[in-house]
């Protein structure tokens, strides 16, 4: 077998190992929690293939974020720090029953401080649903 053959042998073995591992699509999920104070609506969409997820509340607001995901669930979270307070929203979905925890975390930037503010941890839970596929123009 001369080298162009053996090259191409390798090329067609390697391109047919990876043609099963085809990525899959964006998910996207309508989702809420609520706690005793409110319900929050919002979506997410969830691209495994890129390990991330874009979040988009029912006033507008969202962000983008790294996603974990593992076989039960997609993890995914967002910090924001203002007045010296470092907010944090971690969202979880179960992957099997589409349950969904918000743990919300406030904590001083300044450790120093933590004696005298303290951390704030609140947890709610929701659900989401699998939303249509939006229709695309371009």
């Amino acid at each position: 077998m001369n080298r162009n053959h053996r090259l191409q042998a390798v090329l067609l073995t390697g391109a047919s190992c990876f043609s099963g591992l085809a990525l899959s699509a964006p998910t996207y999920l309508e989702c809420f929690v609520s706690d005793s104070s409110a319900r929050r609506d919002f979506t997410v969409t969830l691209d495994e293939s890129r390990g991330t997820a874009s979040h988009k509340s029912e006033t507008g607001a969202g962000f983008n974020a790294q996603a974990i995901f593992s076989a039960n669930t997609v993890v995914y979270q967002n910090t924001d720090v203002a007045s010296g307070i470092r907010m944090t929203f971690r969202y979880e979905i179960d992957r099997t029953t589409l349950e969904l925890s918000l743990l919300f975390t406030a904590a001083p930037v300044d450790p120093s401080t933590e004696a005298v503010i303290g951390t704030r941890r609140v947890e709610s839970l929701g659900r989401c649903s699998l939303a249509p596929v939006p229709e695309r123009k371009f």
